[in-house]
């Protein structure tokens, strides 16, 4: 059994592997998904900023809306503050707080505590008449300030 080994010139030892084996088609698959997900990120940031600006919207609105009454805006704020808390917190936590319990967990949620004084105006806000008082453009102030810092800090996407 003689074999003419003449005719294997042409062979030659297979090409080593690239360095990325896959083919085009599945790489390109693997870039998509990581550039859905890239999309996906920065769609989520955009949805978190925008309801922050929508809070803080709202809370300058309020504050035009009931600038002679810290009553009546002290009761929209509380209801803006339990929205942004709904969104980010646990409902079933959320929902039952009122009165000293809402302040707690307000002043838990941030870097900053609610004056003493705006608590009394938080707690029995809902349960005032309007009546002008002195010192209102002041208390208004604060409760305005706290209840922007509150909403930037909790609202925060990291």
């Amino acid at each position: 059994m003689n074999v003419d080994l003449s005719a294997l010139k042409g062979v030659h030892a297979p090409v080593m592997p690239s360095f990325l084996p896959l083919s085009a088609g599945a790489l390109s698959l693997v870039l998509f998904i990581l550039l859905l997900f890239l999309i996906a990120g920065f769609l989520g940031v955009l949805y978190h900023n925008s309801s922050r600006k929508y809070a803080l919207r709202l809370l300058d609105f309020y504050e035009k809306l009931y600038k002679e009454d810290v009553f009546s805006f002290a009761t929209q704020v509380s209801i803006l503050l339990k929205r942004v808390a709904l969104k980010k917190y646990k409902k079933q936590k959320i929902a039952s707080l009122f009165g000293a319990e809402w302040i707690c967990f307000l002043n838990e949620k941030t870097d900053v505590l609610l004056p003493l004084e705006i608590e009394d105006v938080f707690t029995t806000a809902p349960y005032k008449k309007k009546i002008k008082q002195k010192g209102q453009e002041e208390k208004m102030k604060k409760l305005y300030d706290f209840t922007k810092r509150w909403i930037i800090k909790n609202t925060s996407v990291f």
